[in-house]
């Protein structure tokens, strides 16, 4: 196994674990994103779910200026 893949799989792993962890607005928003799409939650590709939470972080430090 390559160690970039494996030091990728554990990044991704964290990102999405994170989710968990984060407070119910953002979660909330974040899920309003995921519905936008049109697709549900176990539909949506790992690229997918990433590049949401992704572009919903950066929306959030945009409007409200705070590191999520």
């Amino acid at each position: 196994m390559s160690t970039s893949t494996e030091n990728q799989l554990i990044s991704v792993v964290m990102q999405l674990g994170a989710i968990a962890e984060s407070n119910c607005h953002y979660t909330a928003g974040l899920a309003k994103r995921i519905e936008e799409t049109g697709k549900a939650v176990e539909a949506l590709t790992i690229a997918e779910l990433i590049t949401l939470d992704d572009d919903y972080k950066k929306l959030l430090n945009t409007v409200h200026g705070v590191a999520v």
